[in-house]
């Protein structure tokens, strides 16, 4: 049989997989499924395989932009380990919904930035089953979108600063780095973008289009047709970071374990929680002797702590005090830490009514503000009011690193978008 290095990615359209030789890396057979039924797939590719003799020694997971939460971060920092410690510490502030049930990662980019990359935990365990139950278990798992500057190298691009747009994302690439990454939902998330860079300082000399969808003519954006070989342009970019080690990048198997050594684990743990269990019996008479002696010890101090409950909240008889005292005083906490900077809500929306001063279309929707962090929910009636909206408030000396991060279509033509922000320290 053949060897090959297997790629798969399953996105909302189909589900795309590609056999890779793995001696050269040359591509050997693509398959394609409909959407929906991952798992069923996954089967069918395994079977489809064996016809055709190929054996998989590598199984590479390429998780579709859609799945995907992002933020570029404005953090000078190149070393991917203290990049990872940040996440860590930054996780529930990074979203606005919060890391919730997401396995995060990270890299850094150039010009003093940083992606930070989720995938829902449900999503990424859903996909790695159906490839473990079907023997085809992955050793990485990442966004091919992140992997697409090596596309734009295999053009042989001498322009300073160059994009491909595909059908799902756009990468921009300058001085030869990886600088942008953004998921395409629609033609108007591509020209929210170019708005975004040209904003940011960043002028695309030269724009490259592959896929099917046509983002770039839609958009009206003159590209260089790329040519063939680059029609699945997510699993030919992961076999490219493949041959380049796939060292430096996201991985998400690395926050993620693996489902069959969870099931060894657990198994594991129940091994040792019956163990544990016999240990417990063991000292039961003595344990139960004890607690009969700090049973009434303990009843005294419940009734004084009630009873002193009591005399600071008049008219309050919390079946716990103790936890009741605990969540009094974490809300006291938060009521000060409130009052004490009561005035920079107010200084923020100041400055939000002047970035938004002459903009007759501009509408600030939702505002909310965490500590440091601001986060909008805006519409305007144009992205370009949406872009100067964004450089207006930029220039405020209360708030620095603006960023726009989302944005959809929204009604008669109008458009909706986020916008993150922080605080300068006091």
């Amino acid at each position: 049989m053949q060897r090959c290095v297997l790629v798969i990615e399953a996105g909302p359209r189909s589900t795309e997989c590609a056999a890779f030789s793995a001696s050269t890396l040359e591509p050997i057979e693509y398959f394609s499924y409909a959407p929906g039924g991952f798992a069923h797939a996954m089967a069918t590719l395994v079977a489809e395989l064996a016809k055709k003799g190929l054996k998989p020694v590598r199984t590479l997971l390429s998780i579709h932009s859609s799945f995907l939460f992002m933020r570029l971060l404005e953090i000078p920092i190149q070393d991917r380990r203290k990049l990872q410690e940040i996440i860590s510490l930054q996780a529930q502030d990074l979203f606005v919904s919060g890391a919730g049930n997401m396995v995060l990662d990270g890299v850094p980019l150039s010009g003093g930035k940083a992606v930070v990359v989720g995938v829902d935990r449900d999503e990424l365990d859903a996909q790695l089953k159906a490839l473990n139950d079907n023997g085809i278990g992955a050793s990485w798992a990442a966004p091919a979108m992140l992997s697409k500057d090596r596309l734009l190298r295999r053009l042989k691009q001498n322009e300073s600063v160059c994009a491909l747009i595909d059908g799902d994302s756009i990468t921009v690439v300058r001085d030869g780095q990886p600088c942008f990454f953004k998921h395409l939902d629609s033609v108007e998330d591509l020209q929210l973008s170019v708005c975004a860079l040209e904003a940011d300082g960043i002028n695309v000399e030269k724009f490259y289009s592959a896929g099917s969808n046509g983002f770039a003519e839609k958009a009206g954006i003159e590209a260089e047709k790329a040519p063939s070989g680059f029609e699945h342009t997510s699993l030919l970019a992961v076999a490219l970071h493949y041959r380049d080690g796939l060292k430096g990048g996201v991985n998400f198997l690395e926050r993620h374990a693996d489902p069959k050594a969870e099931s060894a684990l657990n198994f594991r743990k129940k091994v040792a929680v019956a163990l544990f269990c016999g240990l417990v019996l063991s000292w039961g008479v003595y344990v139960y002797l004890r607690f009969q002696n700090i049973t009434g010890e303990m009843k005294s101090a419940s009734a004084a702590m009630e009873a002193g409950f009591k005399e600071l909240f008049p008219g309050e008889a919390p079946k716990n005090p103790e936890y009741a005292l605990e969540v009094k005083a974490s809300e006291l906490a938060r009521e000060k830490e409130v009052l004490s900077g009561l005035s920079r809500p107010l200084d923020v929306m100041m400055e939000l009514t002047k970035a938004a001063s002459g903009r007759a279309g501009l509408r600030v929707l939702e505002t909310a503000i965490a500590g440091s962090r601001i986060n909008l929910r805006s519409e305007a009636g144009s992205f370009d009011e949406a872009a100067a909206f964004r450089e207006a408030l930029s220039r405020s000396a209360l708030v620095k690193n603006v960023t726009i991060t989302d944005t959809k279509p929204g009604q008669s033509g109008r458009v909706r978008f986020g916008v993150s922000a922080s605080l300068e320290a006091k």
